[in-house]
């Protein structure tokens, strides 16, 4: 079986018991967590990397490390990935199920880049717009990239909006070259 089958069949069971005990935000906030620790810390990385380490060792060290931080439904979950020795594909399957999970709740993530913070209410009515437009709850993080000059580039899943000033002056210039 494939590394994506494996990690979409666990993060599929993992979302259904979470919707099973209506546990689907601890749930997804352990995922976040364990995923960010995974990706930022090398020990905890080299933790489900390494296949030497046995099985009891790392389902000790999961124990201390995660016992008084995570739900017991997802460090239930983590020692089955253990103990069925699947615990090189966890990053997978974290993302798979986060995936999953907005799905399922009808989240889009968002990226608005500007030139300059935008405030509150600006972010508030971009966020109402978004989602009135996708029929989904959004997820609206942002970027200050002062090389737009102004405007905005706003980024939803595969979709982009282009409102930058510095996009407007790339296309007159390539406008006046082309003549």
């Amino acid at each position: 079986m494939n590394e994506s089958k494996i990690s979409a069949r666990y993060a599929k069971a993992l979302l259904l018991l979470g919707k099973e005990q209506n546990i689907q935000e601890e749930i997804r906030a352990d995922v976040e967590s364990l995923s960010e620790l995974i990706n930022k810390t090398p020990e905890v990385r080299k933790l489900f990397e390494i296949p030497n380490i046995r099985t009891s060792l790392k389902l000790e060290i999961i124990n201390k490390l995660f016992k008084d931080a995570f739900n017991p439904v997802m460090l239930s979950f983590l020692a089955l990935v253990v103990k069925n020795n699947r615990e090189l594909f966890l990053p997978s399957i974290l993302r798979i199920y986060i995936d999953l999970f907005k799905k399922d709740n009808k989240i889009k993530s968002a990226v608005l880049t500007t030139a300059r913070p935008v405030n509150r209410e600006i972010r508030s009515i971009i966020k109402d717009y978004i989602s009135k437009e996708f029929d989904s709850n959004i997820e609206l993080s942002e970027k200050v990239d002062d090389r737009l000059i102004g405007g905005f580039i706003l980024k939803i899943e595969d979709q982009q909006i282009n409102a930058s000033v510095s996009n407007h002056l790339d296309r007159i210039q390539k406008e006046l070259l082309s003549v």
